[in-house]
């Protein structure tokens, strides 16, 4: 397996994807505030209740990350988990980085003590593939992400 927790040492890198996953998503309008980032990468790594994975093929360096948190949710004291963002590499996508990020934030989750997962998708990018891929891994699409931009 190439998944491993994510480090300090690996946020030049993440930032790098960050910027890629922004170019490539529905929120590129809206400017990219890179020290934000990074201070909730930091958030993700030091945090007991969120994390953050990179995927690190050997030799290849990181070359994609899943960012989640558990918390609980408005309406009840249950712990839920949620997903940040997660990106892969354009070059290896397909490669099943994506199913072991996922299978390693579901762990990590129960692990927390969590009992409902709640992945999303709201880039606007590949959705029908980022559907089938969630469903493959047990997801049901209970609902919806909308977009609109008021300026």
């Amino acid at each position: 397996m190439s998944v491993r927790e994510a480090i300090e040492a690996d946020l030049p890198r993440l930032l790098e994807l960050m910027g890629d996953f922004h170019r490539a998503s529905t929120q590129r309008s809206m400017p990219l505030n890179l020290a934000k980032i990074e201070g909730m990468l930091r958030e993700c790594i030091a945090n007991p209740m969120a994390g953050a994975w990179v995927w690190a093929p050997e030799g290849a360096g990181v070359q994609g990350f899943y960012l989640g948190r558990v918390n609980d949710w408005w309406f009840t004291d249950e712990l839920i988990a949620f997903d940040i963002a997660v990106f892969i590499d354009e070059a290896h996508r397909g490669s099943g980085a994506a199913g072991q990020l996922f299978e390693t934030f579901k762990a990590w989750a129960k692990a927390q003590g969590a009992r409902n997962v709640f992945p999303g998708i709201s880039t606007g990018v590949g959705l029908e593939r980022a559907a089938r891929f969630y469903e493959a891994h047990g997801m049901t699409k209970v609902g919806y992400v909308f977009h609109g931009r008021l300026a």
